[in-house]
């Protein structure tokens, strides 16, 4: 829960996808809803437990290993995932792909 006029910490996020057709459609949500400002927000981590950190607003993907327990691959239900996170964030979740991730 954000806490205005709380000082929070910055942190290096990387999200990995596969080059494939769900990679590429994740893509499109995940720029969508960055664009709009719905990536991040600033709260509680549930993965850590840390206060008033910079945590993902769309859930991702952060390792090729590891599966959904772990925020890896593989995932067979991911996109479905965020396609219904997205969509509750009134990010389009149509089936079109960005022109610039082909």
């Amino acid at each position: 829960m954000p806490r205005p006029g709380v000082a929070y910490a910055g942190r290096e996020r990387c999200a990995v996808y596969p080059d494939d057709v769900t990679g590429r459609r994740a893509l499109t949500c995940i720029r969508r809803a960055w664009t709009r400002g719905l990536l991040f927000r600033v709260g509680d981590s549930r993965s850590t437990g840390e206060e008033d950190v910079i945590t993902f607003g769309l859930h991702q993907k952060t390792s090729t290993v590891g599966g959904a327990t772990e925020h890896g691959w593989p995932d067979a239900g991911y996109l479905d995932r965020l396609l219904s996170e997205c969509a509750a964030l009134g990010v389009a979740t149509d089936d079109e792909v960005d022109d610039a991730l082909l």
